[in-house]
């Protein structure tokens, strides 16, 4: 499988979760996240910073409230699974 998630954090979901890959604005969040051994990439929800189907599982798990267009983060992650992968969100 290949996994990423926007809004990574620290990594703790990541990591739990077996998510090997992330985006993340926050430049501590990025520092923790890559001390769980999770591959952060600098981005955003609504800019991720991946090829078109890069994954066939995409999460966005506590990001919503924090993106300044919502339409502009769904229509990424549309763009970032492949046709056939999954989106999970949570608020």
């Amino acid at each position: 499988n290949r996994a990423g998630g926007s809004g990574g954090g620290s990594g703790l979901f990541a990591d739990r979760l077996g998510v090997e890959a992330g985006i993340e604005l926050s430049e501590p969040m990025t520092d923790c996240a890559r001390t769980r051994g999770i591959d952060v990439t600098p981005g955003t929800a609504e800019a991720v910073p991946l090829e078109d189907d890069a994954v066939d599982l995409g999460l966005m798990l506590g990001v919503l409230g924090y993106v300044e267009s919502f339409d502009a983060a769904l229509s990424e992650l549309s763009r970032v699974v492949e046709s056939g992968g999954h989106a999970v969100l949570q608020s």
